[in-house]
């Protein structure tokens, strides 16, 4: 029955400005949309291994180091549990730095979780290295859904979140079959973790080339000079004398970056726009004035 509180239509959005804020995003990057895409799936799939082999294995690991299923049960909990709070925390950081850098610090820290693994296998060491990795997975997989956000066209956004997603499921799956393959073949879990610290470092190593590119592309982009959209608005009506003329206050800039209006004085203080809005401001007041001299037909 909750559902019904949602009938209400959401507001409208244009959807250009969000086009054109996903294009100049996806222009600092210098790639195509589908290459994009590419990279984010193999991404997604590499991630995923390497998150599926605790997640899947941690109580057969238990049971295996003689620990019982019971305590491998308990830090199946403990994972879960602190990956509640790493989705909200990894959504905070991505509304600070972005969806990439978000990946790029979850797939660091996913891999340094993993290598706790390794470092020592006693019961307590287990339950610090499974909040641990509970903490830093959580946000992993939603900072996709940011990034083909940012990136990509707002019409385009369902079908390619669905794509990311489908293929980070696909990581979970194959990274549980092989880790299990890895121990049959091995008969350590040892030689599992380090198959997904591997494929872990290949999800660091795209994360990395994409924000090292679009840095890289920014530092050395030449600058855009702004577009100057002045609107005159008549925010309130004050008597002059025996007459009411609109107050001339507010004035826009719009940035080709931004992709939406911001006024000028708290989105934008450089110099040159609030020199090019005054003297759009002048020019409008004196064609304003002109045409008052003029006679009425």
């Amino acid at each position: 029955p909750l559902i019904l509180l949602m009938r209400t239509r959401p507001p409208m959005h244009p959807a250009e400005a969000a086009g054109q804020s996903a294009v100049a995003m996806r222009g600092e990057l210098g790639i195509s949309p589908n290459a994009l895409m590419v990279l984010l799936c193999v991404a997604g799939i590499g991630c995923c291994v390497a998150m599926s082999m605790p997640q899947v294995h941690i109580v057969a690991y238990c049971a295996d180091l003689g620990y019982g299923v019971a305590r491998g049960a308990e830090m199946l909990s403990l994972m879960l549990g602190f990956g509640i709070i790493s989705r909200i925390g990894s959504g905070w950081i991505a509304d600070k730095v972005g969806g990439l850098r978000t990946l790029l610090l979850g797939a660091i820290l996913q891999g340094i979780a993993l290598a706790f693994y390794l470092i020592d296998d006693k019961l307590t060491s287990l339950y610090i290295a499974s909040a641990l990795f509970g903490l830093f997975q959580g946000g992993i997989v939603p900072s996709y859904a940011i990034i083909v956000r940012e990136y990509m066209p707002a019409s385009e956004a369902g079908t390619r979140v669905g794509l990311v997603l489908m293929a980070t499921i696909i990581g979970m799956a194959i990274g549980g079959w092989l880790s299990g393959a890895i121990f049959d073949w091995t008969g350590s879990y040892r030689a599992a973790f380090i198959n997904g610290i591997g494929w872990n470092i290949m999800t660091v190593s795209l994360a990395w080339w994409l924000v090292a590119r679009q840095a890289r592309r920014t530092v050395h982009r030449p600058r855009q000079t702004p577009e100057i959209i002045i609107g005159i608005v008549p925010a309130r009506l004050r008597p002059v004398g025996r007459r009411a003329r609109p107050e001339l206050r507010h004035v826009i800039a719009h940035h080709p970056a931004h992709g939406e209006p911001v006024p000028v004085g708290r989105g934008f203080q450089e110099p040159e726009i609030r020199g090019r809005a005054q003297q759009r401001v002048l020019e409008l007041r004196r064609s304003q004035q002109v045409a008052r001299r003029l006679p009425h037909h």
